[in-house]
């Protein structure tokens, strides 16, 4: 699967980008920029935005970019096995005194850590001010730019020495990386940075043969020895490799001079031997630490990283204050204790006003039913009392009539007469003293005369018969009938 990614280089006196694309294992420049921000009028935001909006740079790619190297101080402490993993996650902490800062004015993170002896452990770690590193987020905010990763442009340089020379990443090695103000030294032993040093040198010339100036090669050879020395205890030899890289092209020169002072090989690295790239994109030196960037993230297992973005993100994640919690949590259960009362009050009254109506409705029906009545006391109970008044009277009378033909006894009997898979729609019911006349429908004649055998079958009803207007519809095919039920006869005594 392919990959893009875009490395940008913010130092003090130009912005350098790099687009990188890699697929199937093969690493291209697709496009590069730099341009220099030396005057005052020079806006970094807006060269940020022309690199999407002019250059063509993908807009979509991750993003990785660099601080300058003096703005980052590289410590290396000394620790034993107890320490190191406290170290590790409270790396700001550990360098409160190591550092010309208040440590809530820095962010850190660990670079790496090498043990000595048993017990005995060198690590080293990266830190800076906060401000620097929100002056640079801010500059990225104002171009729209969220940036994936931010790290010392001297692992950006590591990575490409390793990528070109992969024999850098074996043994002990010395990468001399020189921009136009400061002299970077990084000792490596088997890929992992041990010391970093920032040793100032002034501006460089631009009149001559490029960095071939024979102070900057006795400054390097110089600090080269006292940091070799202050690591390993011991001289430089020359199965040493010195490994040089700058903004501007290495001279043979500058070469010839470093090996002269030192007893050790000088390589002039080319950062895109193994990088396609069209040939102004090759000899651009000043794009160095860009394309490394963006190797960091395209290829993040090969080298390890400091990333300034997730060490900010991690500092600023506020301690909990347990008492703070507590009051916060206690004040959440009363409010919930509160809105509950509320609502069961709100219950509560909307029920009572329900029960309200209610009997005023009660009341109301109670008044239609017997007017004649006065004195309302209980409506519910007076009605009760009333209908079992009527339900006597009815029952001492009933013996005199005809039949016993009451009809909510006829309804009921009818109703269940008919069985749950027979499709029957009664349309009319007629209940006299003497008969009961049904009109209904159905889906077929023989349901109609089944339910005819059913109905014979209850007491209380003489014969059902179903009459001869029995007829199925044309359209629907729903049979229409009509049954007539001659109730029985009781002898009167």
């Amino acid at each position: 699967m392919a990959k893009r990614c875009i490395g940008i280089d913010m130092s003090s006196n130009c912005l350098s980008a790099a687009q990188l694309w890699l697929e199937d294992g093969n690493l291209r420049i697709e496009k590069t920029f730099n341009a220099k921000t030396r005057r005052n009028t020079d806006s970094p935001s807006q060269l940020l935005r022309a690199l999407f909006n002019d250059h063509g740079f993908d807009s979509s790619a991750r993003v990785a970019v660099s601080i300058p190297n003096e703005s980052v101080y590289f410590r290396t402490l000394r620790t034993d096995s107890a320490n190191l993993d406290r170290l590790r996650n409270d790396t700001v902490a550990a360098l409160e005194n190591n550092l010309p800062f208040n440590k809530d004015r820095i962010i850190a993170q660990l670079c790496c850590s090498r043990r000595l002896s048993d017990d005995n452990y060198s690590v080293l770690a990266a830190a800076m001010e906060k401000t620097s590193f929100h002056q640079c987020i801010n500059i990225l905010a104002e171009a729209n730019i969220k940036p994936d990763c931010v790290e010392p442009a001297i692992l950006a340089v590591h990575r490409i020495v390793t990528l070109n020379h992969p024999q850098a990443a074996d043994g002990r090695a010395v990468i001399a990386y020189i921009d136009h103000s400061h002299l970077v030294l990084a000792v490596t032993e088997n890929n992992d940075i041990l010391i970093v040093r920032n040793v100032p040198i002034g501006p460089v010339s631009d009149s001559g043969a490029d960095l071939a100036q024979y102070q900057i090669a006795g400054l390097l050879s110089r600090e080269t020895e006292i940091t070799w020395r202050k690591l390993f205890t011991e001289e430089l030899t020359d199965q040493t490799i010195v490994y040089l890289a700058a903004e501007r092209r290495v001279t043979e020169d500058f070469q010839a001079a470093v090996a002269e002072a030192l007893p050790c090989t000088a390589v002039i690295v080319e950062p895109c031997a193994k990088l396609k790239a069209s040939l102004e994109q090759s000899t651009h030196n000043a794009l160095w630490i860009a394309k490394g960037l963006a190797l960091g993230i395209l290829t993040p297992d090969e080298t390890s990283t400091v990333n300034f973005l997730q060490a900010d993100t991690a500092d600023t994640q506020p301690a909990i204050n347990a008492k703070k919690e507590v009051m916060t949590f206690g004040l959440l259960i009363a409010a919930i204790a509160v809105v509950s009362l509320v609502g069961l009050f709100t219950r509560l009254s909307s029920l009572e006003a329900k029960y309200t109506n209610l009997t005023n409705e009660t009341r109301n029906v109670f008044h239609a039913a017997l007017p004649q009545v006065r004195n309302v006391v209980s409506p519910v109970v007076q009605l009760d009392q009333q209908l079992q008044s009527l339900r006597k009277d009815y029952q001492l009378f009933a013996p005199f009539g005809p039949t016993k033909l009451a009809p909510l006894t006829v309804l009921g009997n009818i109703t269940k007469s008919i069985p749950p898979h027979m499709n029957i729609q009664v349309n009319e019911l007629l209940v006299t003293t003497e008969s009961v006349r049904i009109r209904a429908a159905c889906d077929s004649f023989d349901t109609a005369y089944q339910w005819e055998s059913l109905l014979q079958k209850i007491d209380g009803f003489a014969l059902a018969e179903v009459q001869d207007d029995i007829e199925r519809l044309p359209d629907t095919g729903i049979v229409n009938f009509t049954i007539l039920i001659p109730a029985k006869t009781e002898q009167k005594i």
